[in-house]
């Protein structure tokens, strides 16, 4: 069954939804925060969420929005180079972060390569929209 590109997008938008549980109960010093405080403190991930609701706000209409999909295209990049150079620099911390917080550990050891993916699909969808807007389609 293929899933609609609305529905793709609301899902992308619920799943930036779930870092806030690092939030609760509001806490700094969780193992997210203390791995990458800039990107992952309690600020970043309110902007982390307020991302997915503008994903889930475009959704429905998204190919009237070709501007924004390439907005939320260069967004996911940012984070996914962000992860890269953040790996590069702490992977080596990544087994002691297995040992401590598991569920901490395979969120930042994936959640680039995940970014990474949603850039090219928002890219992918920004295209088409801008192709089908212009009249230019395949």
């Amino acid at each position: 069954m293929k899933l609609p590109h609305e529905r793709i997008i609301v899902v992308v938008g619920l799943i930036n939804l779930l870092p806030l549980i690092y939030l609760t109960p509001l806490k700094e010093h969780n193992e997210l925060h203390r791995a990458d405080a800039l990107w992952f403190g309690a600020p970043g991930l309110v902007l982390i969420a307020l991302w997915g609701l503008a994903y889930i706000a475009a959704a429905r209409h998204w190919r009237l929005l070709p501007g924004m999909l390439a907005v939320f295209a260069l967004e996911k990049a940012v984070y996914s180079l962000h992860w890269m150079f953040w790996l590069s620099d702490a992977g080596d911390r990544m087994e002691f972060l297995l040992a401590r917080d598991p569920l901490t550990a395979f969120f930042l050891g994936g959640y680039g390569a995940w970014d990474g993916l949603c850039a090219i699909y928002f890219a992918t969808l920004a295209v088409f929209a801008w192709q089908h807007r212009t009249g230019a389609r395949n």
